[in-house]
């Protein structure tokens, strides 16, 4: 009885997909590793949007931001980062952060390869991070505009300096393993339905191995460099109730930066474009793509 009851409940999430599911592909990165792509929306149009989920995600947790944007003219493409969703790759484990950067540079070439004339950007928490620090290896000649959520730029609660120093330490015997990342789906969406479904989410996890949480904090600085270098017109949609990442250092980096438009959220958890106040998310994201360079 329980088997069938699972069995339900995940046809049900991949009636949710094929809604707005064009198709699927995959690509190999630098590595040979394999990386899952799915194509939602309007696949026939010269413009796209490249969407980088964040830790954990994986390309399937868009459809519903994916139709929230059917209206745009764009082809909206999202991808699973090694280690997640479908892609290859240990759970919660990269070599370095310097693989994800390669992940995402492979999937822009190969879609800059393609006839699109314009590709906007969208990165999500961890995707920001790679995302900004990618620009720099990036051919910027099709690149349209560029939109954050929920940027992860530092942690939002502070980490004892005792899981610093053990982390730091572990990685050098213990780099593969893997823990929990201890962000439970109440801090991810305050929509009931969003959390009963991540739950039942098959391609979800919460691993994180030492090896990647050290990598971290050597990348939130290199990110903060790379602010200063975006050229292009910049959106960054932020959570008010986020406990994930800091808003503070968000606010700091944002505030009044010349060409960016900076919009929080106030009743809404870390992803929110599945959180209660997505609607108004869709609407604002859809205006910036819309509005003129």
């Amino acid at each position: 009885m329980i088997l069938c009851t699972k069995l339900v409940e995940f046809y049900q999430f991949l009636i949710h997909l094929i809604r707005v599911i064009h198709f699927e592909s995959s690509i190999e990165s630098f590595d040979k590793t394999n990386l899952h792509l799915k194509y939602f929306n309007n696949a026939e149009c010269d413009e796209a949007l490249l969407i980088t989920h964040g830790l954990g995600e994986h390309s399937g947790c868009y459809y519903r931001l994916a139709e929230g944007l059917k209206e745009l003219p764009l082809s909206v493409v999202a991808f699973d980062l090694r280690g997640h969703g479908r892609s290859g790759g240990q759970r919660g484990y990269v070599k370095s952060f310097d693989d994800f950067i390669g992940d995402f540079c492979a999937v822009y070439d190969s879609l800059r390869k393609q006839k699109y004339k314009k590709i906007h950007l969208l990165a999500h928490s961890m995707g920001a991070l790679v995302l900004l620090n990618s620009l720099a290896d990036l051919s910027q000649d099709k690149i349209g505009k560029i939109a954050l959520s929920s940027p992860f730029l530092d942690v939002g609660l502070e980490i004892p300096a005792v899981k610093k120093i053990a982390a730091d330490v572990l990685k050098n015997f213990l780099g593969r393993f893997t823990v929990d990342n201890e962000i439970s789906n109440d801090k991810l969406s305050s929509d009931l339905d969003v959390q009963r479904e991540y739950i039942k989410d098959p391609y979800r996890h919460q691993k994180i191995s030492f090896t990647l949480f050290n990598d971290f904090f050597r990348y939130f600085s290199k990110a903060a460099g790379s602010v200063v270098q975006i050229q292009q017109p910049l959106l960054v949609q932020y959570a008010g109730l986020d406990q994930v990442v800091s808003n503070k250092k968000i606010e700091d980096l944002f505030f009044e930066r010349k060409n960016t438009l900076l919009i929080k959220y106030e009743k809404s958890q870390h992803e929110i474009f599945n959180d209660i106040e997505r609607q108004q998310v869709y609407k604002d994201l859809i205006q910036f793509i819309r509005g003129s360079d």
